[in-house]
């Protein structure tokens, strides 16, 4: 099952890769203040080196090359299509490599800080992804994810809160999204 959701994942990416940055990025939302407090903590911390767990289309590497020219990033992401996204951005194949957040290559303390935004709740043992996380790291992690039941107007939290009290839940992820997120 596990195996399917990360297909039907992957599909979609495929699928989507090309506006991808349309459908889910804005410079203003959420995801980008929280990467702009990361920022500002990797500076606080003289943090020289970031790897950036589940990098999409590279949005988050981007910005921090541009806020911290001198730094070393890297991002793993398993999806061959949004990594060639941000192959057109100008990453290169050393900073967006293919990866597994579950299995990160990379040795012991390799970074001063990982990072994830937006990825942790599409991966099937987000403990274990947290673990890797803190193996790779010498100084910091700094995880940004979102809460289904948080996010949307009051009316939708709520309704979100009385679904999963019956027990619903998961059949209306499935009804939204073939993934289930």
């Amino acid at each position: 099952m596990k195996g399917d959701a990360i297909d039907i994942q992957l599909a979609y990416y495929a699928a989507t890769a090309h506006k991808y940055d349309e459908m889910h990025v804005a410079e203003d939302d959420e995801h980008g203040f929280a990467l702009s407090l990361m920022i500002g903590m990797a500076q606080h911390l003289a943090v020289r080196s970031i790897l950036d767990v589940g990098s999409g289309t590279g949005r988050a590497l981007m910005r921090i090359k541009k806020a911290i020219p001198d730094i070393e990033v890297a991002g793993i992401e398993p999806s061959p299509a949004l990594r060639n996204v941000g192959y057109a951005k100008g990453l290169s194949r050393v900073e967006l490599i293919a990866g597994d957040a579950l299995a990160l290559p990379f040795a012991d303390n390799s970074y001063d800080l990982t990072c994830e935004f937006g990825a942790l709740h599409h991966i099937p043992r987000p403990s274990r992804a947290v673990s890797e996380m803190l193996r790779v790291s010498r100084k910091a992690i700094f995880i940004y994810d979102s809460n289904n039941f948080g996010q949307g107007s009051g009316l939708a939290r709520l309704l979100k809160q009385a679904i999963n009290s019956v027990g619903l839940w998961q059949l209306a992820a499935r009804a939204r999204s073939p993934a289930g997120s």
